[in-house]
């Protein structure tokens, strides 16, 4: 049982170090221009398919192809083609605020959310067009050896996806507060106005943050092909998750973002953890064969009133929560699992939204503060009428 903690906490670490980039992700850009790329998700998978077209050339094959065969890449290959996500990627942020973000921010209603969606299904329309709805199997460039530790079976992927999420959010953290650069980023993010006339080229800050993001969602796609499967599916669920993570951490809060998006890594997959021992106990208890564990791996890979106070709130939607998680574990089955799990996920999601038309204000962080639904609801109730 410890060994199947330990493996679960190493898994749930380095998947989260993926949702924690995307987060990060998010972060930047919400602290710099007050705006999101809803989109972001497609950048995720957009990243995994531009490093995996590269590969594909480096091996003198069409970036149609969808299989590598028993080619395999070397070092300088995947080098390369992590440059060309990252170069690619950074270039879809720039063109996503020059034309979907500059021209709507600053001015009423919420047309930037319209233009960042609209730019990702133009993203993946494009894919669909290119490689088609099959995912591809990405060989690692640290190889797929499993690598044993006191009874613990680790990939090298994952241990490469949790090391560069560290050492990202690291840089990151030193740039914010010790280089003139984050100085500035942190400027913009206080009073752009006040930013500007001080010298500061607020536009060019802004169209930095958009690149750093799509770099970070680019580099977060790329780390996961090898573990995943490249999909262009698969970066809605990696976006709502980072979002998610964002929303734990509090958008403002780049540390937070991070550690957010590491903990609901661990929190999925001690519940695939969860799920897998009640469906041992089931098949005990039922004499089944076939209800035996399930390999781990992350969900998105797998077949699933007004004068109330905000500290009560949040309390009765963890009890609830948890709740429903322990009744499908006991009663339900895996499908309704993820359904009670990807709940919680939405629920963050309708947070962060509720954040951003101003319902709740830009600072609300979890734990400590949520979000009243209800104000929402009585508006469009009052506008209905």
């Amino acid at each position: 049982m410890v060994e199947a903690i330990l493996q679960a906490i190493i898994s749930g670490l380095s998947v989260g170090g993926a949702y924690a980039l995307v987060a990060l992700g998010f972060s930047i850009t919400f602290t710099t221009t007050k705006t999101l790329n809803f989109s972001h998700g497609e950048f995720v998978s957009a990243g995994a398919f531009i490093g995996m077209s590269a590969l594909f050339l480096v091996l003198g094959k069409p970036i149609s192809s969808t299989t590598f065969g028993d080619a395999v890449p070397g070092a300088g290959a995947q080098l390369l083609a992590l440059v060309a996500a990252l170069g690619v990627m950074g270039l879809l942020g720039w063109l996503l605020y020059v034309i979907g973000v500059r021209p709507f921010a600053g001015r009423p209603g919420m047309a930037w959310v319209m233009s960042t969606l609209g730019f990702g299904v133009i993203l993946q329309s494009i894919g669909l067009a290119i490689w088609g709805p099959k995912p591809v199997v990405v060989p690692s460039p640290v190889g797929d050896a499993v690598i044993h530790v006191l009874g613990v079976g680790v990939r090298p992927q994952e241990l490469l996806t949790l090391a560069v999420a560290v050492l990202i959010m690291i840089g990151f953290d030193r740039v914010m507060n010790r280089t003139m650069v984050g100085k500035a980023m942190r400027a913009v993010a206080a009073n752009g106005n006040v930013a500007s006339l001080m010298g500061i080229n607020t536009n060019a800050v802004m169209i930095g943050a958009f690149v750093i993001s799509s770099a970070l969602a680019g580099l977060s796609g790329f780390l996961l092909a090898p573990i995943a499967q490249a999909s262009l599916f698969m970066g809605l669920t990696v976006g709502l998750k980072g979002f998610s993570g964002a929303m734990i951490g509090g958008l403002n809060n780049p540390r937070g973002c991070v550690i957010g998006g590491f903990v609901l890594g661990v929190f999925e997959s001690m519940v695939n953890l969860w799920q897998a021992q009640w469906r041992e106990v089931r098949s005990v208890r039922t004499g089944d064969p076939g209800a035996g564990i399930s390999p781990h791996r992350p969900v998105w890979q797998q077949d699933g009133g007004e004068g109330m106070k905000r500290d009560q709130h949040l309390l009765m939607v963890v009890l609830a929560a948890a709740a429903l998680i322990g009744v499908t574990s006991l009663f339900g089955n895996d499908y309704y699992l993820r359904i009670v799990f990807m709940m919680c996920v939405y629920y963050l999601c309708a947070a962060g939204m509720n954040v951003l038309v101003g319902y709740a204000g830009p600072k609300i962080s979890w734990p400590g503060r949520a979000v009243r639904c209800r104000r929402l609801c009585s508006g469009a109730s009052h506008h209905a009428h």
